[in-house]
């Protein structure tokens, strides 16, 4: 009699067991699949036969022991007796059903089957205990695949149309049994096997599509972001019942629009010639006004990106002429480089970036949206420290735009989700510990009349007002600091005029700055992890704009005389929210796929997301990343 082995461990532990006795018996899958067809059974189910012989005639199944598949009207011996008739009278239902029962892990075949996973998909669907859902039984006594299985074998090798990868789901054992499956000819337990697999690889696709692959704080350890837990079993189920696999998984993709164009953009990168993205000759600075023999490759690279008319007299000459430097600059400014018009290695390194890593950036940003709400609240505002941009959006409408200063590399700013609660004029700024331990103090150590002509004061921890004249400020480290340090309002003041509070404990939040040179810059990642905004009164009219009795004109009154009117709060009535996020890829509503806003990847976290998004090891099941 052969068993079905029940075993608790890691994919790994399991995949190790599974390959070195299967490799003991035969070292070829055709040898494999020839015992499988006279047996009647699969060459992995064989393997844990042999192995649960010495417990064959135990007369009753108790928990954690190897699930038997038979007829449930057949006698234990009738099964050992008659190995070939197996597959030709074996019904998978009730071992399915046992499986469905329990809650650990459970290995079929060469499957680890997840069956907390999985069993919900069951549930939502009525398929318990009366049938499978991706396999079905023929008049020979063997399985085939339904219609459900052959749409989640289609959804699975499309995931990368979704910036997934069918490798998660999918692996070279479960092709090997898919052409058994083809013909009618699939054994039943290895059907039982093909339809876990289908069922698992189903749900873990739908989750990855829905919530993400990647866990955030494996990639930005100061996020309040986590992946969610996969609930929408429902949808799933409708869309089996409905026979509309495909439009239930779009359901469970984001909402957002950004989402939406991102996946269309990896469409079009996906079927792009891969010849429109050849390395073009970079080996000189190109000037404007000269002459050059590789201007009319750079045309066509550029038309081919959206960027000039692509007219035949364009892209055949060779002179860099002022129309083409404003092409070039827009090109620039779209790729984060300084807009000077100079063809040199930065931006013929934009120009020759491979079809392959635009490819994997896209997958990386659709990955972010993922973790994001699957809807973003109507009216928020969006903040891309990667492009280091505001928008304030209002359904798929942007309504404003500015340009803002963001955490520098070491002290960046985090992913968040928050609201706005209110806004203050003439703010004081407190500076948190670690700034003041590591730029206040050597300040006041060094230079205390600057640091007093800036309006800084300090208090110990009771609120006392200290004379810094009279401390050694060379003693005092971040590990033992016994004061706090406020600055006044006015015009040196860190915030500048006014704050824009969030309710996140990280102490981030959104202010003007005194610092307006940095704005022009293409990279604006200079602050300790705050976000400065390059039109301050705009934003705050905009928050305030269902409070009509903070004009402009009012707003500006109380900046006139900031210690007369220090710190002055105005509580929100809407607290709109505000999406913070780090996005390399933007595709513009104008100019749609053409003219896409690339950023560099200052954070280091486009690649830590891919390194995480390698393929899992499914050999035997993979282990879960929901």
């Amino acid at each position: 009699m052969f068993h079905w082995l029940a075993f608790k461990g890691s994919a790994s532990e399991v995949n190790s067991i599974v390959n070195s006795i299967v490799n003991s018996i035969t070292n070829s899958s055709r040898t494999r699949h020839e015992l499988s067809k006279r047996l009647g059974i699969s060459a992995a189910a064989l393997v844990f036969g042999v192995a649960g012989l010495a417990s064959a005639q135990a007369p009753t199944q108790r928990p954690g022991e190897p699930l038997a598949l038979r007829p449930p009207e057949a006698t234990a011996g009738q099964v050992a007796g008659q190995s070939q008739g197996l597959a030709a009278t074996a019904d998978i239902r009730p071992t399915l059903f046992q499986l469905m029962q329990r809650n650990q892990a459970q290995v079929v075949g060469a499957l680890a089957v997840e069956t907390s996973l999985i069993r919900p998909l069951y549930v939502a669907a009525r398929a318990l205990p009366d049938r499978p859902l991706f396999v079905i039984r023929n008049t020979l006594g063997t399985y085939q695949l339904t219609v459900e299985g052959n749409q989640v074998l289609a959804l699975i090798q499309d995931a990368a149309s979704r910036g997934l990868q069918t490798e998660d789901y999918w692996n070279a054992r479960l092709t090997e049994l898919h052409k058994f499956a083809v013909v009618g000819e699939l054994p039943a337990n290895d059907a039982l096997e093909m339809e876990l697999s289908l069922a698992q690889g189903l749900v873990r696709l739908a989750s990855h599509a829905a919530h993400g692959r990647v866990d955030p704080k494996l990639v930005d350890d100061e996020t309040d972001l986590t992946r969610r837990p996969f609930r929408e079993y429902e949808t799933l189920a409708a869309g089996l019942q409905r026979g509309q696999l495909q439009a239930a998984l779009d359901e469970l993709e984001p909402k957002h629009l950004a989402y939406r164009r991102l996946r269309d953009l990896l469409k079009s990168l996906r079927e792009a010639p891969a010849a429109r993205f050849r390395a073009l000759d970079s080996r000189e600075v190109i000037r404007p006004g000269v002459t050059h023999r590789v201007l009319p490759q750079i045309r066509q690279r550029l038309a081919d990106l959206g960027y000039g008319s692509g007219s035949p007299a364009e892209l055949t000459s060779n002179v860099y002429d002022p129309a083409l430097v404003a092409i070039v600059q827009d090109f620039q400014t779209r790729h984060k480089l300084e807009p000077d018009g100079v063809i040199g290695p930065r931006a013929f390194a934009a120009l020759n970036t491979p079809l392959a890593q635009r490819i994997q950036q896209v997958r990386v940003n659709m990955e972010r949206w993922r973790w994001m709400p699957n809807s973003l609240a109507p009216r928020h505002v969006f903040v891309n420290t990667a492009h280091q941009e505001l928008a304030a959006i209002e359904g798929d409408r942007e309504v404003l735009r500015m340009k803002t200063v963001n955490g520098r590399v070491l002290r960046r700013t985090p992913t968040l989700i928050d609201r706005f609660t209110d806004v203050r004029l003439n703010p004081y700024w407190s500076a948190p510990a670690s700034i003041a331990a590591k730029d206040l103090v050597p300040k006041f150590a060094t230079n205390l009349r600057e640091a007093q002509e800036l309006g800084i004061r300090v208090f110990d921890l009771r609120g006392q007002e200290v004379d810094p004249t009279r401390v050694n400020w060379r003693q005092f480290s971040i590990q033992h600091l016994p004061f706090y340090f406020r600055q006044d309002p006015g015009p040196h003041n860190s915030l500048g005029q006014v704050k824009f509070n969030l309710t996140n404990s990280r102490a981030i939040y959104l202010h003007d700055t005194p610092h307006r040179e940095d704005f022009p810059k293409t990279v604006r990642q200079f602050s300790s992890g705050c976000i400065r905004l390059e039109d301050p009164l705009r934003f705050a009219l905009y928050l305030l704009r269902d409070q009509p009795e903070w004009t402009p004109e009012r707003i500006q009154q109380f900046w006139a005389k900031p210690l007369e009117n220090p710190d002055f709060k105005i509580d929100l009535r809407e607290q709109v929210p505000v999406y913070i996020g780090f996005f390399t890829v933007e595709v513009p509503v104008e100019g749609g796929l053409n003219r896409v806003k690339f950023a560099p990847d200052s954070y280091g976290q486009d690649g830590r997301i891919l390194q995480l998004m390698q393929p899992l090891n499914v050999n035997a099941g993979g282990q879960s990343e929901f």
